[in-house]
């Protein structure tokens, strides 16, 4: 364990980072991981520091690192902190708790905890993830004992370990998006909300040796993501992944879910062509996605490919000239039918609505215009000034008239086509567009289909 002791003055907050970032890189945290940490901890100091009435007034800082992976311990004796303030937060760019949000995007675990007359404590956690390809494990032996014989079917409340064990010999611990498929619990609790659809592939002695899993994207309607997808290395090249993707499949059809999502990564294209023939078909590509590994230096984009499964009603659709013809077409390759009109004339309305997020695992701030007005292009610039990551992606409406207002400002400040999502918007289907921060080497990105070459060349040249 390591130990800080450290006037509350804003001085020493960012060697109090560097320390941190430096003790995690040497404790087998990736950079990016390393960076998230160094900027949760300057947050966290800051948060001390703001708080002083006596800047002499000292705070101790207390790292430990175990088999989880890192955690950190804020103590401090200045102004109480209100323990229930990070369960209030809200979506939306707050200057005043800014800080609040960005440290629980950083971190797996941030608390704050008032202890009376003994002062404050803040609780950050970030899990170590083994430096393994998130894609293949290496193995350095695999058995050649005969393989058993195997079932797919719907996962037990018992094997919700052996659904974490699986998804270890898959990845080691660098499996990311979902984190918490590690956790034997939430994989139980998940699935008997309904949140979370898992289908293993189960040997005759019980082993979970196989696993894919629909997991829901919105509450208030029947959309899921495919996703979570493992295969331990000795049953690799058995054909187990496409049956398992073909089940669920089968399951969100007798469900009546309404669509299915897949983001398979563009460097593995036996994941697309497996969506593909199972009726998927691409409406996006999200540049510089996943961030780089040691395995996998360079950036890795996502293909997003959608599947209806129930017949829609017909929804109006305001397209902004500059993306009509694109997202037309992506809507014929989808088989959906909507209303097209042009954007409105007349001014919006005086507020608009935004929110925003951050997903630190896998680099990216999400904006959400979910209603555009007068004051939009303003509050839109100071967020995207404000909240960096290194990709910034902008989901706008195509249900709201005054979209294409917010278009021109996007593409001025580097923004371009990321694509069409959907049934994901608050009024209906989305336009999504994409900044990256660092350059993506387009000849490392393979597509499966004609029609994703197509949607590949239109976002690169878009970005031009």
């Amino acid at each position: 364990m390591s130990r800080l002791e450290l006037p509350s003055h804003p001085l020493y907050v960012a060697a109090a980072a560097a320390f941190a970032a430096e003790l995690a890189e040497r404790s087998g945290f990736a950079a990016a991981e390393s960076e998230a940490i160094r900027a949760a901890v300057d947050e966290a100091c800051s948060f001390v520091v703001q708080r002083a009435l006596d800047p002499e007034q000292t705070f101790t800082i207390k790292f430990e690192l175990g088999g989880h992976g890192l955690s950190i311990r804020l103590t401090d004796r200045n102004l109480p902190v209100d323990s229930d303030e990070l369960s209030r937060l809200e979506p939306g760019p707050d200057p005043r708790r800014l800080g609040l949000v960005i440290m629980r995007a950083l971190m797996d675990e941030v608390r704050l905890i008032n202890r009376g007359r003994q002062g404050n404590e803040i609780v950050l956690v970030k899990r170590l993830k083994a430096r393994f390809s998130s894609r293949v494990r290496k193995q350095e032996k695999v058995s050649e004992e005969p393989l058993e014989p195997i079932t797919v079917r719907l996962v037990q409340p018992e094997e919700a370990v052996g659904v974490s064990r699986c998804l270890y010999q898959a990845y080691g611990y660098s499996y990311t998006g979902y984190e918490n498929v590690y956790r034997p619990e939430w994989v139980r609790e998940m699935n008997r909300q309904g949140r979370l659809i898992s289908a293993v592939a189960v040997t005759d002695s019980g082993e979970v040796v196989g696993h894919t899993a629909l997991v829901r994207m919105l509450d208030d309607r029947p959309i899921y993501e495919m996703g979570q997808g493992a295969v331990v290395p000795r049953y690799r090249g058995q054909g187990l992944l496409r049956q398992l993707v073909s089940f669920l499949v089968e399951q969100a059809r007798l469900r009546q879910l309404r669509k299915l999502y897949a983001d398979p990564v563009t460097s593995h294209l036996f994941a697309q062509k497996v969506v593909l023939d199972l009726g998927f078909c691409e409406s996006a590509l999200m540049l510089g996605a996943v961030g780089p590994e040691e395995t996998h230096p360079e950036p890795s984009s996502l293909m997003i490919a959608v599947r209806s499964l129930t017949p829609e009603k017909e929804s109006r659709l305001h397209l902004p000239p500059a993306y009509a013809a694109m997202l037309t077409r992506t809507m014929d390759k989808l088989g959906l039918q909507r209303r097209l009109h042009e954007p409105a004339t007349n001014r919006p309305p005086l507020q608009g609505a935004l929110t925003w997020g951050l997903q630190a695992a896998s680099r990216r701030a999400l904006f959400h215009v979910e209603r555009v007005g007068r004051n939009t292009p303003r509050e839109l610039g100071r967020c995207l000034n404000e909240i960096q990551a290194p990709v910034q992606l902008v989901d706008l409406e195509l249900a709201d008239p005054h979209t294409d207002t917010v278009i021109d400002l996007l593409r001025e400040r580097g923004f371009g086509y990321c694509g069409f999502f959907p049934g994901l918007g608050g009024q209906g289907d989305l336009l999504r567009m994409q900044r990256l921060g660092e350059p993506v080497r387009a000849e490392l990105i393979q597509v499966a289909s004609p029609w994703g070459q197509e949607l590949l060349d239109f976002v690169l040249e878009d970005r031009r």
